[in-house]
């Protein structure tokens, strides 16, 4: 529950500052894609989210990943934000939100599927 108000509220923050929906997309992709790489490796998660490291320390660390990743300008200051606030740990989360809002703010809502039988593949696209 926590975790879900925090996300909301840089979430909505984000949505404020980047305005364009197509930039928002972009840091939504990026977010998440920073969010799955540092899921995905232990020892990095593990830097960019203990306190053993300086804030100088995470920072090198996240601009080298960002680096890899390449990243805009853009997604690199939610992420130095999120990496000052001692937040990197809620980046999927925050990006999930964003994701969200963004659809709520075309008038587009989510929906999930489920079925008690495997669908084929044509009968797939056919839902979506």
């Amino acid at each position: 529950m926590a975790q879900d108000k925090l996300a909301s509220r840089y979430a909505k923050a984000m949505l404020g500052f980047l305005k364009d929906p197509d930039r928002v997309r972009l840091v939504i992709r990026e977010l998440s894609v920073f969010a799955e790489t540092a899921e995905s490796h232990s020892e990095l998660k593990y830097v960019l989210t203990t306190e053993l490291f300086s804030e100088k320390e995470r920072l090198d660390v996240l601009e080298a990943v960002v680096r890899r990743l390449n990243v805009s300008e853009q997604t690199l200051r939610m992420l130095r934000l999120l990496s000052n606030s001692r937040r990197l740990k809620e980046t999927d989360a925050i990006a999930r939100k964003l994701n969200l809002l963004l659809l709520e703010a075309a008038d587009v809502v989510p929906l999930a599927v489920c079925s008690s039988a495997e669908l084929e593949s044509i009968e797939k696209k056919k839902v979506e």
